[in-house]
């Protein structure tokens, strides 16, 4: 299952990429401001909890994968404001980045697979069979 998920996240990653930069370039229409998280969560992995936000009460989940370690997915909100019209946006925290710390940064904790595992975990947690990225 993770070969699986592994080859769709990176396919994936790539769709999401573009469509963010598309969604940023815009129309020069400025995002909504002060958009609201309609649900915040955690899930507790490996030592540390997983956090994300929840944008958006219509449409498929769509997880927007942000930053790296040691950064804030908060510079994504112009992303979830134009794109919580259409999808629920996840606003993931991943692992090392924002308050998703890690005790340890190393090749053991920063890896595609414990990556590849935590967008499982919140797929689970959301109770759904497949998510958009």
């Amino acid at each position: 299952m993770i070969s699986q998920t592994r080859v769709a996240v990176l396919s994936l990653f790539a769709c999401a990429v573009t469509l963010a930069a598309g969604v940023v370039a815009g129309d020069g229409e400025s995002p909504k401001a002060g958009t609201q998280a309609s649900a915040e969560g955690r899930i507790r992995r490996d030592g540390f909890d997983l956090y994300y936000r929840v944008f958006g009460a219509k449409g498929p989940y769509l997880v927007l994968l942000a930053g790296g370690p040691g950064s804030d997915p908060a510079y994504m909100k112009p992303v979830v404001d134009e794109l919580s019209n259409k999808f629920r946006c996840v606003l993931l925290e991943q692992r090392g980045t924002g308050r998703s710390r890690l005790k340890s940064y190393s090749e053991q904790t920063i890896q595609l697979s414990a990556y590849l595992e935590d967008v499982d975990a919140l797929r689970t947690q959301l109770g759904q069979e497949k998510l958009l990225l």
